[in-house]
């Protein structure tokens, strides 16, 4: 049998890929994507319809089959490989945020126990979407999702306590300018609470949404939309994502103090003058704490820590 963990979809899109860059408009017959993926013919033949329906354009004849025309920044959860299963496509959603909320519940309902008393021991599933209808930021604002823009929600489920559920936010972000950085050679600045910018403006931001049972989180959801500046791809971007998430995601549970540093690294803000939006406290922004609190010294030195969901700095 072939490589069951990667779809027959994937292992024969990636054949017809690569068929189509070395000789361009050569058939790959039945036989030989058989042969190549240890699958049956008839599993074969599923896979191709089921790419057809999809959006890829296949030819199909007496010599086998060719790929016409790619989708090439497809985001389809066969596209990512042994990732398959963490990755939800809907085509049209008013929010991944919603759409990722019912799996949450879902997930909580059929818990995995693997730690005695908790339960995050199941990686995080990725919702995304080809578009998305009501997207709001974290005032409250419609964000416009634009043609390239990408949305995606990330089901986490983690076990902390509740007064530092927005330490899962750093995490996020730290991730997204982890990952820009990697797929441009660019840098990119991260601003409290939750935004993430270029040199010029406002590229993104991160939302989260969290259930918490007693004092501890159960899930926390952490909602994510791109303004993409086309150079790189949707795909490219997501793959990189999970990959770097997993790394980010020990840290933020294991070794906060390490988080908090690269967070405090990417932020822009650092040592600079602000002012606290909810009540107009004036000081020196420090950077955040492991709760995911920002941090303003004031003139005598005294620090006052910033709640995520009430405030933002001018």
């Amino acid at each position: 049998m072939g490589n069951e963990k990667i779809s027959t979809k994937n292992q024969i899109l990636k054949i017809l890929r690569s068929k189509q860059k070395i000789e361009p408009g050569k058939a790959v017959s039945g036989e030989e994507l058989a042969e190549l993926t240890g699958f049956s013919r008839v599993s074969v033949w599923k896979a191709v319809q089921a790419l057809i329906s999809a959006g890829y354009s296949i030819e199909s004849s007496k010599t086998g089959y060719v790929l016409k025309e790619d989708l090439e920044d497809s985001i389809k959860p066969f596209e990512f490989g042994e990732n398959e299963d963490r990755v939800i496509f809907i085509e049209e959603t008013e929010s991944t945020m919603d759409e990722a909320r019912k799996i949450a519940y879902e997930r909580m309902l059929n818990p995995v126990e693997l730690v005695p008393g908790r339960f995050n021991g199941r990686p995080p599933v990725l919702v995304t979407c080809d578009r998305q209808t009501r997207g709001v930021d974290r005032k409250g604002n419609r964000w416009e999702f634009k043609e390239g823009s990408l949305a995606f929600t990330l089901v986490t489920e983690v076990s902390l306590p509740a007064s530092k559920s927005s330490r899962m936010v750093l995490a996020a972000m730290v991730t997204v300018a982890n990952t820009l950085k990697a797929l441009t050679g660019k840098s990119f600045n991260l601003k409290w609470p939750n935004e993430i910018w270029n040199e010029q403006e406002k590229v993104g931001g991160v939302l989260d949404e969290v259930f918490v049972s007693g004092n501890r989180t159960r899930w926390v959801n952490l909602g994510i939309g791109l303004n993409m500046v086309n150079e790189y791809s949707r795909k490219g971007f997501l793959k990189t994502f999970l990959v770097m998430y997993k790394e980010i995601e020990n840290k933020a549970l294991k070794y906060p103090e390490i988080l908090v540093a690269e967070w405090n690294y990417y932020c822009s803000d650092i040592n600079r003058t602000v002012r606290n939006s909810s009540d107009g406290f004036q000081g020196i922004f420090i950077g955040v704490d492991d709760a995911g609190f920002g941090l303003i010294r004031n003139s005598g030195g005294d620090v006052m820590r910033l709640t995520p969901g009430e405030s933002y700095l001018l």
